[in-house]
Protein backbone atom coordinates (compact mmCIF):
# COMPACT_ATOMS: atom_id res chain seq x y z
CA UNK A 1 0.00 0.00 0.00
CA UNK A 2 1.30 3.44 -0.91
CA UNK A 3 1.72 5.36 2.36
CA UNK A 4 3.70 8.45 1.38
CA UNK A 5 0.87 10.00 -0.64
CA UNK A 6 3.02 10.23 -3.76
CA UNK A 7 1.94 8.91 -7.13
CA UNK A 8 4.40 8.48 -9.99
CA UNK A 9 2.78 9.81 -13.17
CA UNK A 10 5.34 8.06 -15.43
CA UNK A 11 4.60 4.78 -13.67
CA UNK A 12 0.87 5.31 -14.21
CA UNK A 13 1.42 6.09 -17.91
CA UNK A 14 3.54 2.96 -18.34
CA UNK A 15 0.94 0.84 -16.57
CA UNK A 16 -1.70 1.96 -19.07
CA UNK A 17 0.61 0.75 -21.83
CA UNK A 18 -0.84 -0.32 -25.15
CA UNK A 19 -4.35 1.24 -25.03
CA UNK A 20 -2.96 4.70 -24.32
CA UNK A 21 -0.35 4.35 -27.07
CA UNK A 22 -2.98 3.03 -29.49
CA UNK A 23 -5.32 5.95 -28.92
CA UNK A 24 -2.46 8.44 -29.35
CA UNK A 25 -1.27 6.83 -32.60
CA UNK A 26 -4.81 6.85 -33.99
CA UNK A 27 -5.16 10.53 -33.06
CA UNK A 28 -1.90 11.39 -34.84
CA UNK A 29 -2.86 9.40 -37.96
CA UNK A 30 -6.33 10.97 -38.09
CA UNK A 31 -4.89 14.48 -37.66
CA UNK A 32 -2.28 14.00 -40.40
CA UNK A 33 -4.84 12.52 -42.76
CA UNK A 34 -7.40 15.27 -42.11
CA UNK A 35 -4.97 18.19 -42.48
CA UNK A 36 -3.17 16.76 -45.50
CA UNK A 37 -3.59 18.39 -48.92
CA UNK A 38 -3.20 15.08 -50.73
CA UNK A 39 -6.16 14.87 -53.15
CA UNK A 40 -7.38 11.42 -52.16
CA UNK A 41 -7.23 12.35 -48.47
CA UNK A 42 -9.07 15.60 -49.09
CA UNK A 43 -11.93 13.60 -50.58
CA UNK A 44 -11.91 11.26 -47.57
CA UNK A 45 -12.17 14.01 -44.95
CA UNK A 46 -15.89 13.35 -44.55
CA UNK A 47 -15.11 9.83 -43.38
CA UNK A 48 -12.52 11.03 -40.86
CA UNK A 49 -14.96 13.00 -38.74
CA UNK A 50 -18.00 12.08 -36.69
CA UNK A 51 -20.42 14.12 -34.64
CA UNK A 52 -19.35 14.78 -31.07
CA UNK A 53 -22.91 14.29 -29.81
CA UNK A 54 -22.92 10.45 -29.77
CA UNK A 55 -19.54 10.34 -28.06
CA UNK A 56 -20.72 12.85 -25.48
CA UNK A 57 -23.67 10.62 -24.59
CA UNK A 58 -21.52 7.48 -24.56
CA UNK A 59 -18.84 9.23 -22.50
CA UNK A 60 -21.36 10.32 -19.88
CA UNK A 61 -22.83 6.82 -19.62
CA UNK A 62 -19.37 5.29 -19.51
CA UNK A 63 -18.32 7.65 -16.71
CA UNK A 64 -21.33 6.65 -14.63
CA UNK A 65 -20.64 2.97 -15.22
CA UNK A 66 -16.94 3.24 -14.35
CA UNK A 67 -17.74 5.32 -11.27
CA UNK A 68 -20.24 2.72 -10.07
CA UNK A 69 -17.75 -0.08 -10.67
CA UNK A 70 -14.96 1.75 -8.86
CA UNK A 71 -17.23 2.32 -5.87
CA UNK A 72 -18.01 -1.39 -5.82
CA UNK A 73 -14.34 -2.33 -5.97
CA UNK A 74 -13.39 0.18 -3.30
CA UNK A 75 -16.07 -1.27 -1.02
CA UNK A 76 -14.37 -4.67 -1.41
CA UNK A 77 -10.97 -3.14 -0.64
CA UNK A 78 -12.27 -1.28 2.41
CA UNK A 79 -14.15 -4.33 3.67
CA UNK A 80 -10.89 -6.28 3.49
CA UNK A 81 -9.17 -3.57 5.52
CA UNK A 82 -12.04 -3.56 8.04
CA UNK A 83 -11.80 -7.33 8.44
CA UNK A 84 -8.06 -7.16 9.05
CA UNK A 85 -8.58 -4.37 11.55
CA UNK A 86 -11.02 -6.67 13.35
CA UNK A 87 -8.43 -9.46 13.16
CA UNK A 88 -5.90 -7.24 14.93
CA UNK A 89 -8.40 -6.42 17.69
CA UNK A 90 -9.56 -10.01 18.12
CA UNK A 91 -5.95 -11.19 18.28
CA UNK A 92 -5.26 -8.80 21.14
CA UNK A 93 -8.47 -9.95 22.82
CA UNK A 94 -7.50 -13.61 22.47
CA UNK A 95 -4.06 -13.05 23.99
CA UNK A 96 -5.54 -11.04 26.86
CA UNK A 97 -8.12 -13.73 27.59
CA UNK A 98 -5.58 -16.54 27.52
CA UNK A 99 -3.26 -14.67 29.87
CA UNK A 100 -5.83 -13.32 32.34
CA UNK A 101 -8.28 -16.24 32.40
CA UNK A 102 -5.62 -18.84 33.13
CA UNK A 103 -5.47 -20.11 36.69
CA UNK A 104 -3.84 -23.03 38.43
CA UNK A 105 -4.51 -25.05 41.55
CA UNK A 106 -1.71 -25.34 44.07
CA UNK A 107 -2.58 -28.94 44.94
CA UNK A 108 -1.86 -30.00 41.35
CA UNK A 109 1.35 -28.01 41.19
CA UNK A 110 0.74 -27.33 37.49
CA UNK A 111 1.57 -23.65 37.22
CA UNK A 112 4.43 -24.24 34.77
CA UNK A 113 2.24 -26.45 32.58
CA UNK A 114 -0.48 -23.82 32.52
CA UNK A 115 1.99 -21.10 31.59
CA UNK A 116 3.35 -23.35 28.83
CA UNK A 117 -0.21 -23.68 27.50
CA UNK A 118 -0.55 -19.91 27.53
CA UNK A 119 2.70 -19.44 25.62
CA UNK A 120 1.84 -22.13 23.09
CA UNK A 121 -1.64 -20.70 22.52
CA UNK A 122 -0.33 -17.19 21.92
CA UNK A 123 2.48 -18.40 19.67
CA UNK A 124 0.07 -20.64 17.77
CA UNK A 125 -2.16 -17.65 17.18
CA UNK A 126 0.75 -15.67 15.77
CA UNK A 127 1.37 -18.63 13.47
CA UNK A 128 -2.29 -18.57 12.48
CA UNK A 129 -2.09 -14.89 11.47
CA UNK A 130 1.02 -15.39 9.34
CA UNK A 131 -0.42 -18.57 7.80
CA UNK A 132 -3.63 -16.71 6.98
CA UNK A 133 -1.66 -14.01 5.17
CA UNK A 134 0.05 -16.62 3.00
CA UNK A 135 -3.28 -18.39 2.51
CA UNK A 136 -4.86 -15.25 1.06
CA UNK A 137 -1.85 -14.68 -1.19
CA UNK A 138 -1.85 -18.29 -2.47
CA UNK A 139 1.51 -19.04 -0.86
CA UNK A 140 2.47 -21.97 1.34
CA UNK A 141 1.19 -21.18 4.87
CA UNK A 142 3.90 -23.38 6.38
CA UNK A 143 6.86 -21.38 5.09
CA UNK A 144 9.60 -20.13 7.38
CA UNK A 145 7.86 -16.75 7.49
CA UNK A 146 4.47 -18.40 7.93
CA UNK A 147 3.28 -20.74 10.67
CA UNK A 148 6.47 -22.82 10.89
CA UNK A 149 8.39 -20.79 13.52
CA UNK A 150 5.43 -20.59 15.89
CA UNK A 151 4.27 -24.21 16.28
CA UNK A 152 6.06 -27.41 17.19
CA UNK A 153 7.44 -29.76 14.57
CA UNK A 154 4.93 -32.45 15.50
CA UNK A 155 2.06 -30.01 15.10
CA UNK A 156 3.53 -28.79 11.82
CA UNK A 157 3.35 -32.34 10.46
CA UNK A 158 -0.37 -32.39 11.21
CA UNK A 159 -0.94 -29.31 9.05
CA UNK A 160 1.02 -30.59 6.05
CA UNK A 161 -1.27 -31.59 3.22
CA UNK A 162 -4.26 -29.70 4.63
CA UNK A 163 -6.03 -27.43 2.19
CA UNK A 164 -6.91 -24.77 4.75
CA UNK A 165 -4.09 -24.51 7.29
CA UNK A 166 -5.45 -21.41 9.12
CA UNK A 167 -8.74 -23.22 9.76
CA UNK A 168 -6.84 -26.24 11.05
CA UNK A 169 -4.90 -24.03 13.45
CA UNK A 170 -8.11 -22.56 14.85
CA UNK A 171 -9.45 -26.08 15.28
CA UNK A 172 -6.30 -26.98 17.21
CA UNK A 173 -6.80 -23.93 19.41
CA UNK A 174 -10.28 -25.19 20.22
CA UNK A 175 -8.96 -28.62 21.17
CA UNK A 176 -6.29 -27.10 23.42
CA UNK A 177 -8.89 -24.84 24.99
CA UNK A 178 -11.05 -27.85 25.86
CA UNK A 179 -8.01 -29.57 27.38
CA UNK A 180 -7.25 -26.47 29.45
CA UNK A 181 -10.84 -26.48 30.72
CA UNK A 182 -10.60 -30.18 31.56
CA UNK A 183 -7.47 -29.53 33.62
CA UNK A 184 -9.14 -26.67 35.47
CA UNK A 185 -7.03 -23.84 34.03
CA UNK A 186 -10.09 -21.98 32.71
CA UNK A 187 -13.62 -21.85 34.08
CA UNK A 188 -16.83 -22.57 32.19
CA UNK A 189 -17.64 -18.94 31.44
CA UNK A 190 -14.02 -18.37 30.38
CA UNK A 191 -14.34 -21.19 27.88
CA UNK A 192 -17.44 -19.54 26.43
CA UNK A 193 -15.64 -16.22 26.06
CA UNK A 194 -12.56 -17.78 24.43
CA UNK A 195 -14.71 -19.91 22.12
CA UNK A 196 -16.63 -16.79 21.06
CA UNK A 197 -13.30 -15.16 20.16
CA UNK A 198 -12.30 -18.20 18.08
CA UNK A 199 -15.69 -18.05 16.37
CA UNK A 200 -15.17 -14.39 15.52
CA UNK A 201 -11.73 -15.20 14.11
CA UNK A 202 -13.38 -17.85 11.93
CA UNK A 203 -15.95 -15.30 10.73
CA UNK A 204 -13.17 -12.84 9.84
CA UNK A 205 -11.33 -15.55 7.93
CA UNK A 206 -14.50 -16.45 6.04
CA UNK A 207 -15.13 -12.82 5.10
CA UNK A 208 -11.64 -12.43 3.66
CA UNK A 209 -11.95 -15.70 1.74
CA UNK A 210 -15.26 -14.53 0.31
CA UNK A 211 -13.60 -11.39 -1.07
CA UNK A 212 -10.64 -13.37 -2.43
CA UNK A 213 -12.72 -16.12 -4.07
CA UNK A 214 -15.43 -13.90 -5.56
CA UNK A 215 -14.06 -11.82 -8.45
CA UNK A 216 -16.08 -9.11 -10.12
CA UNK A 217 -18.44 -10.32 -12.87
CA UNK A 218 -16.64 -10.50 -16.26
CA UNK A 219 -18.92 -7.82 -17.71
CA UNK A 220 -17.41 -5.41 -15.18
CA UNK A 221 -13.87 -6.01 -16.41
CA UNK A 222 -13.74 -7.64 -19.83
CA UNK A 223 -16.51 -5.66 -21.55
CA UNK A 224 -15.87 -2.34 -19.81
CA UNK A 225 -12.19 -2.33 -20.75
CA UNK A 226 -12.94 -2.85 -24.44
CA UNK A 227 -15.66 -0.22 -24.48
CA UNK A 228 -13.26 2.30 -22.92
CA UNK A 229 -10.56 1.49 -25.49
CA UNK A 230 -13.05 1.80 -28.36
CA UNK A 231 -14.26 5.12 -26.98
CA UNK A 232 -10.70 6.46 -26.73
CA UNK A 233 -10.00 5.43 -30.33
CA UNK A 234 -13.08 7.28 -31.60
CA UNK A 235 -12.40 10.51 -29.70
CA UNK A 236 -9.98 11.93 -32.36
CA UNK A 237 -12.67 11.60 -35.04
CA UNK A 238 -14.93 13.90 -33.05
CA UNK A 239 -12.22 16.46 -32.26
CA UNK A 240 -10.12 16.77 -35.40
CA UNK A 241 -12.49 19.07 -37.28
CA UNK A 242 -12.45 21.71 -34.53
CA UNK A 243 -9.00 21.25 -32.99
CA UNK A 244 -6.78 20.33 -35.91
CA UNK A 245 -3.21 19.70 -34.73
CA UNK A 246 -4.25 19.94 -31.09
CA UNK A 247 -6.29 16.77 -31.53
CA UNK A 248 -3.54 14.31 -30.41
CA UNK A 249 -2.87 16.27 -27.22
CA UNK A 250 -6.52 16.64 -26.23
CA UNK A 251 -7.29 13.05 -27.20
CA UNK A 252 -4.37 11.85 -25.11
CA UNK A 253 -5.65 13.70 -22.04
CA UNK A 254 -9.19 12.38 -22.47
CA UNK A 255 -7.96 8.83 -23.07
CA UNK A 256 -5.65 9.07 -20.07
CA UNK A 257 -8.53 10.10 -17.80
CA UNK A 258 -10.85 7.28 -18.90
CA UNK A 259 -8.13 4.62 -18.89
CA UNK A 260 -6.94 5.64 -15.42
CA UNK A 261 -10.47 5.44 -14.04
CA UNK A 262 -10.88 2.03 -15.64
CA UNK A 263 -7.52 0.88 -14.28
CA UNK A 264 -8.44 1.75 -10.69
CA UNK A 265 -10.91 -1.12 -10.43
CA UNK A 266 -8.33 -3.58 -11.74
CA UNK A 267 -5.80 -2.45 -9.13
CA UNK A 268 -8.18 -2.72 -6.16
CA UNK A 269 -10.19 -5.80 -7.12
CA UNK A 270 -7.93 -8.23 -5.22
CA UNK A 271 -6.87 -6.37 -2.04
CA UNK A 272 -4.82 -9.23 -0.57
CA UNK A 273 -2.11 -9.46 -3.24
CA UNK A 274 1.34 -7.87 -3.14
CA UNK A 275 0.87 -4.96 -5.53
CA UNK A 276 1.57 -1.40 -4.41
CA UNK A 277 -2.12 -0.60 -3.91
CA UNK A 278 -3.00 -3.76 -1.98
CA UNK A 279 -3.42 -4.05 1.76
CA UNK A 280 -0.21 -4.24 3.85
CA UNK A 281 -0.88 -7.70 5.28
CA UNK A 282 2.76 -8.29 6.20
CA UNK A 283 2.86 -5.08 8.23
CA UNK A 284 -0.41 -5.91 10.02
CA UNK A 285 0.82 -9.43 10.80
CA UNK A 286 3.97 -7.96 12.28
CA UNK A 287 1.87 -5.57 14.39
CA UNK A 288 -0.08 -8.52 15.81
CA UNK A 289 3.11 -10.48 16.46
CA UNK A 290 4.73 -7.59 18.34
CA UNK A 291 1.65 -6.97 20.50
CA UNK A 292 1.17 -10.63 21.41
CA UNK A 293 4.84 -11.28 22.14
CA UNK A 294 4.90 -8.30 24.48
CA UNK A 295 1.89 -9.63 26.41
CA UNK A 296 3.95 -12.62 27.58
CA UNK A 297 7.41 -11.12 27.08
CA UNK A 298 8.18 -13.70 24.42
CA UNK A 299 11.58 -12.78 23.03
CA UNK A 300 12.77 -11.81 20.52
CA UNK A 301 10.32 -9.02 19.76
CA UNK A 302 10.73 -8.05 16.09
CA UNK A 303 10.87 -4.55 14.69
CA UNK A 304 7.83 -3.06 12.91
CA UNK A 305 7.74 -3.30 9.12
CA UNK A 306 8.94 -0.07 7.51
CA UNK A 307 7.85 1.33 4.13
CA UNK A 308 10.19 0.76 1.20
CA UNK A 309 10.12 3.54 -1.41
CA UNK A 310 6.85 4.76 0.10
CA UNK A 311 5.19 1.33 -0.20
CA UNK A 312 4.13 -0.83 2.74
CA UNK A 313 3.50 -4.52 2.06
Amino acid sequence: MIVDGKLSVPRVVVSLGQPLLLSFVIAVVVTIAYTSDYPSLVKARGFLTISATPLTVVGAALSIFIGFRNNTVYDRWWEGRTLWGALINQSRTFARQVVTFGMYTSERNDKEEMQAWQRESVMRHIGFVHAFRHHLRDDDPLLSNGAAPFVSDDELEIYKGMKNVPSAILHKQGEELHEAWRRGWVQDFHVNALDATLTELTNIMGGCERIKNTPLPPVYTYLAYRVVVAFCCLVPLALVKDLGWLTPVVSLLISFAFLVLNRISQLLELPFSTRVNDLPLTQMCRTIEIDLRQRLDLQPIPEPIKPVDGVLL
